[in-house]
């Protein structure tokens, strides 16, 4: 038999062109690796070394912890990067402030739309508080998504604001101050006017009115005594000589308001002449159902000052203080020699003063009192303002919240009074 050979032929170049192809494929997919890591090791590279010189604090975090932190950020903190890799990071906030920040930083992992940029304060390791500028995004990092976050400590810039807000406010206030003091003076120079008016007008009216009123008053004395008591109009005669001593009182008081005092001063204890005037009183004092007490064992030391003058502010604002209050109520008065001024406390039990009128209770003329039940013109208080102005002195009121008004009158004494004998 004869051999016979048989040849099989395939051919297969779409194969061999195909697993050239494989291989030119890896290879360059080996080559982008390559190239891709490369490149993701030098953006790391530049990462890293842009966040290790940066000044803010920089940091990821992943999954419910710190996965990077630059030096800054330990630096705001107080704590070291292996302390933040391992703590609770929202344990850096104040506890009010936590559940808030947890659920944005979860709620931005998730890439939902939440704020980004807000202020907080953190707290650090040694337990100061900082406030931070806190930006938040949303990165990947390692394949998963993962937030990339700066904080800029603005500490210092907060309490620059809180200082300037202070120097603001205070600026305010003393704005509020030197207007009240301009309203004040204002007011006081008005008040001034009005006294020079009233001066003017008192000068015409003593001028005119005080001779004709002497003739009329010793001609109604006279008069008087030729009516006998059991006359049917007797009783006229002591309204007329009521009345005209009424308006002698009332062309005196507005003498007094505007008159200069050249009055000399003396050597005098303050504690005999508030008992003398408070005496003198005591019979307004039953008339209006009010008693009077006083305190004056700080006030038995000498001053020298015109005594006259201190009488008469005494007896204003004491009958004042009476008029005031409230029947079968009282009226104290306390007095204290100190080495530059004599200070008198006259206190009343009546209504206080409204806040309305607290600026026009030394307006000559103005009164709310009952002009029939008092006889009073509104001119007491004016004048003790106008004799304590002239002793560089000051009056003032004020309430102290038990229903009671306190009048506080405080004199300087120019040379600290001896005690050597009263003359």
């Amino acid at each position: 038999s004869a051999w016979v050979v048989l040849i099989v032929c395939e051919d297969i170049t779409p194969r061999k062109q195909a697993e050239h192809e494989i291989r030119r494929l890896n290879e360059e997919l080996e080559q982008r690796v390559i190239a891709r890591t490369l490149a993701l090791q030098e953006s790391e590279t530049k990462f890293r070394t842009l966040a290790e010189m940066a000044t803010a604090g920089i940091f990821i975090y992943q999954d419910g912890r710190l996965r990077y932190v630059n030096p800054a950020t330990q630096q705001i903190t107080g704590y070291t990067q292996a302390e933040l890799m391992v703590r609770d990071p929202w344990g850096l906030l104040p506890p009010e402030r936590q559940p808030e920040a947890r659920t944005r930083g979860l709620a931005l992992e998730r890439g939902e739309a939440v704020p980004t940029h807000y202020e907080l304060q953190m707290i650090t390791k040694h337990g100061a508080k900082r406030w931070i500028d806190f930006t938040a995004r949303l990165i990947e990092f390692e394949g998963r998504p993962a937030i990339l976050g700066t904080a800029l400590d603005i500490t210092a810039r907060k309490n620059l604001d809180a200082q300037l807000q202070k120097y603001t406010e205070d600026l305010e206030g003393l704005i509020a101050q030197r207007t009240a003091r301009i309203q004040e003076l204002e007011r006081q120079r008005a008040e001034q006017e009005k006294l020079a008016v009233s001066g003017r007008m008192a000068a015409r009216i003593a001028h005119e009115i005080n001779n004709p009123l002497g003739i009329i008053q010793n001609a109604a004395k006279l008069v008087g005594r030729a009516v006998p008591q059991d006359h049917r109009h007797f009783a006229y005669v002591g309204l007329i000589e009521k009345e005209i001593a009424r308006i002698a009182r009332i062309v005196r008081q507005m003498l007094d308001l505007h008159r200069p005092q050249r009055q000399s001063p003396k050597i005098f204890r303050p504690s005999q002449t508030i008992a003398d005037v408070m005496a003198l009183l005591q019979p307004r004092g039953e008339e209006f159902n009010i008693r009077l007490e006083h305190d004056l064992q700080r006030a038995h030391a000498t001053v020298n000052l015109p005594e006259d003058i201190l009488w008469q502010i005494l007896y204003n604002v004491i009958v004042n203080a009476i008029e005031a209050s409230a029947a079968g109520g009282r009226v104290h008065v306390s007095a204290a020699v100190a080495p530059e001024h004599l200070r008198v406390e006259v206190t009343d039990q009546g209504q206080g003063i409204p806040e309305d009128i607290k600026t026009r209770i030394f307006e000559p003329f103005f009164t709310t009192k009952s002009t029939s039940t008092t006889g009073g013109m509104g001119l007491g208080l004016a004048i003790c303002k106008s004799l304590l102005d002239a002793l560089n002195g000051e009056i003032g009121f004020q309430s102290n919240g038990n229903n009671e008004t306190i009048c506080t009158i405080v004199i300087p004494l120019a040379q600290p009074p001896d005690n050597e004998s009263l003359r």
